[in-house]
């Protein structure tokens, strides 16, 4: 397979796992295109929604910089684990999008928290690639790319 993502601000990759930062808060629309050598496999736009200037950046699993909140097992089957680096910290949003940028699956942090960690059940996923996001309650947003296997 070969991949193609246009980030919107005249920035490209042709790898699997791109980094990309998006410095300015706003909607991002980020194209992304998958061939098999043969012909087209998948075309989508995918928004990014970045609430404000973050200073940490995005998770370093997906490629997009610090890490706030870490996201493990990932390939997941069935749970995904969520921890934030600094105890004190709160989510207040957990969302779960798939490529064409649709919410599939959104969690109440305090539903889903386990001491300092929540744990979210991706069990209802069919296998494929997702993306998570985080917003602590202090309106720092992450987005981490999810992947589902069967």
């Amino acid at each position: 397979l070969s991949y193609n993502y246009e980030f919107g601000d005249r920035s490209v990759s042709t790898e699997k796992n791109p980094s990309h930062l998006f410095v300015n808060p706003g909607s991002h629309e980020v194209k992304v295109t998958v061939r098999d050598g043969r012909e087209l496999v998948s075309e989508e736009i995918i928004t990014i929604q970045v609430n404000k200037s973050n200073e940490a950046g995005f998770n370093t699993d997906s490629g997009f910089g610090n890490s706030t909140v870490r996201m493990y097992p990932n390939p997941a089957r069935d749970l995904v684990n969520l921890q934030s680096n600094d105890p004190e910290e709160k989510l207040g949003e957990i969302s779960v999008f798939d490529v064409r940028g649709r919410l599939v699956q959104s969690y109440l942090p305090e539903m889903v928290e386990n001491g300092n960690k929540y744990t979210i059940s991706v069990s209802n996923l069919a296998a494929g690639v997702y993306f998570l996001t985080t917003t602590t309650e202090e309106g720092v947003s992450q987005l981490q790319r999810l992947i589902v296997v069967k």
